[in-house]
């Protein structure tokens, strides 16, 4: 027995639980970040018992578009601090997420972010070095239809791999104080993603696929983002693969001088040698309709906004899986969307909802994908 253990027992004591527990969280930690799970997600689950983990700290990034003749009700910066608001609040009134005070637009002007798909990794990185942030939520608001859409996705900065995904929306109705609307709507949207937050591991056996940024064709920008998103939160919900951010794909393909929507193979042998990739899903999604295809920017609304296809265009959503060494095509799926009816049985009726149009054309793809893959 040492004579620090005989002088003082109970600060011995201490002092080895706190040894043991560290060894226990770092060896937690490491094992997760082979496994593509954030390391401070791990590190919280192997919290004393009966110690509550911290909710990891999270840095909130908004973008604002309007589409289909909808109006904002204020300037598209206030409009992204109030949805990073509204985000931050329901995340963490569940005990999800801790966000930064810190605004991001000093870390977005220095990197030039402007675009939800476009991350690049030095962005990422500094927010997780010198912001501190373990988690980064990416978020799309857009007022299209007379509905508004929150499209959100969630990365961890230490892996870059995507942790959660997910797509809402609410009607608009037309009034005249369409600020009222949308603080009641925003925070509402908010609570819906934030009681719908899950991060499943991906199980031991997940392989790594990389996720590029849908294409759009005859539809809109905002409308294959929301593409992506849903397809993100169908593989989520599978657990099957570790998902680098489709963000940091695409930055990755710019910082090579490399096209993002229709990569080659030198394009796809970059991505595996930089992300790890071994495989990529390349998706697009194309409006049947007339409109979409000589749709132009609305009068009076910011400059990406146009006027969209909306309900009364049919959408196609295609995809292919290829490897990332060859180029090989190793499944393929295509799913279509024809326009919702507007009423329903007797006569009522029925909300368009883009959010769970594209949710479901997303989970389809991947199934059928899945099945192409286990059938050959």
């Amino acid at each position: 027995m040492s004579l620090l253990t005989r002088r003082t027992p109970a600060r011995a004591g201490a002092r080895w639980t706190a040894v043991l527990l560290a060894a226990v969280q770092l060896a937690a930690a490491t094992a997760a970040t082979a496994a593509g799970v954030p390391a401070a997600v791990a590190a919280g689950s192997a919290a004393a018992p009966g110690v509550p983990a911290a909710p990891p700290a999270m840095a909130i990034l908004c973008f604002v578009a309007a589409a289909g003749g909808e109006g904002l009700p204020a300037e598209p910066a206030r409009l992204r601090a109030e949805a990073a608001a509204a985000l931050g609040a329901a995340l963490q009134a569940r005990g999800h997420a801790t966000p930064l005070p810190a605004p991001l637009l000093p870390w977005q002007r220095e990197w030039r972010v402007r675009q939800a798909l476009a991350l690049p990794s030095g962005f990422v990185a500094a927010l997780a070095g010198r912001a501190g942030a373990q988690r980064l939520l990416v978020a799309q608001l857009v007022a299209a239809d007379g509905r508004l859409l929150l499209a959100a996705r969630c990365l961890s900065p230490a892996t870059g791999l995507v942790t959660w995904a997910d797509l809402a929306d609410a009607p608009l109705p037309a009034t005249p104080d369409t600020a009222a609307i949308w603080r009641r709507t925003l925070p509402a949207l908010a609570a819906t993603l934030a009681d719908r937050w899950r991060e499943p591991p991906a199980r031991a056996d997940a392989d790594t696929l990389g996720v590029l940024p849908t294409t759009a064709l005859g539809c809109h920008a905002w409308e294959a983002e929301a593409a992506t998103c849903a397809l993100l939160r169908a593989l989520l919900t599978e657990r099957r693969h570790h998902l680098p951010d489709p963000g940091l794909l695409a930055a990755s393909l710019q910082e090579e001088g490399l096209p993002a929507s229709d990569p080659g193979l030198a394009a796809l042998q970059a991505l595996a040698r930089r992300h790890g990739s071994s495989q990529l899903l390349l998706s697009q999604l194309q409006a049947l309709s007339p409109a979409a295809q000589t749709a132009g920017p609305a009068p009076g609304l910011p400059e990406n906004s146009v006027t969209p296809p909306g309900a009364q265009s049919a959408l196609v959503l295609a995809a292919r899986v290829v490897a990332a060494g060859d180029g090989i095509v190793e499944a393929a799926a295509v799913t279509d969307s024809p326009p919702p009816p507007a009423t329903g049985w007797f006569g009522t009726t029925r909300a368009y909802s883009p959010a769970r149009r594209l949710a479901q054309a997303g989970h389809d793809i991947v199934s059928r994908c899945r099945a192409h893959r286990e059938d050959t």
